[in-house]
């Protein structure tokens, strides 16, 4: 494999699938709602579809993508990159503005991101603390209450939204009481209903069936 195809370099094989369409998410991404499936959709009349970069108003961000596969763009994208550029820039240099769909902001909703109703998709990018992150040894301690967690203690919402997610109702009564409190002060941040609904009322119902009948 060449030296350029070392980590985040891999992603631009979807240029050259043998595929009609690909869509493609960094591995550092939440899929948080079904309507992820609307970006089958996304292309239209283009053949590449991403969000507008935050960091860039004239670039646009290459963590979530819609794309129609193409050898020419690849070979263009593979010259970008043998010439220094990274993936994102290499990308937006080998298409031209009229050929980028550009998607709403709530299909790359970064991570730190105040939490909203509306996010398809989540990106815990740059410096957000990546969902990966934690060692399985970390998580142990977590679980039991001698350590904390840097996604939960920065505060994210939809880092809470995330933890919850991957750990299910079933599971909150195995969490360190610290940590059950922890996950509800993070997502009483968050103005998303179900978090404060349904998962809210999931997580009392699990916290309350693991208390003494004394404390009930």
């Amino acid at each position: 494999m060449p030296w350029y195809y070392d980590g985040i370099f891999a992603k631009i094989e979807v240029f050259r699938m043998p595929l009609e369409q690909v869509v493609y998410l960094d591995a550092d991404t939440w899929a948080r709602s079904p309507e992820v499936l609307q970006l089958f959709e996304a292309l239209e009349d283009r053949p590449l579809a991403m969000t507008r970069d935050i960091n860039s108003w004239k670039g646009h961000q290459a963590g979530v993508l819609a794309v129609r596969p193409s050898p020419a763009h690849f070979r263009s994208i593979e010259t970008h990159v043998m010439s220094g550029e990274n993936d994102q820039r290499a990308i937006n240099k080998a298409y031209n503005r009229t050929e980028i769909h550009t998607l709403p902001r709530r299909f790359n909703m970064h991570g730190s991101a105040a939490a909203g109703s509306d996010a398809v998709v989540v990106h815990f990018t740059g410096y957000a603390v990546k969902p990966s992150a934690p060692r399985v040894d970390l998580l142990r301690k977590v679980s039991s209450g001698e350590a904390l967690d840097g996604g939960l203690e920065s505060g994210g919402a939809y880092y809470g939204e995330y933890f919850r997610a991957m750990i299910g109702p079933a599971c909150f009564g195995y969490l360190s009481q610290a940590l059950q409190v922890r996950l509800h002060q993070v997502v009483r941040n968050t103005s998303f209903a179900r978090a404060s609904s349904l998962l809210g009322y999931r997580l009392a119902r699990a916290s309350s069936a693991t208390q003494p009948q004394d404390q009930k």
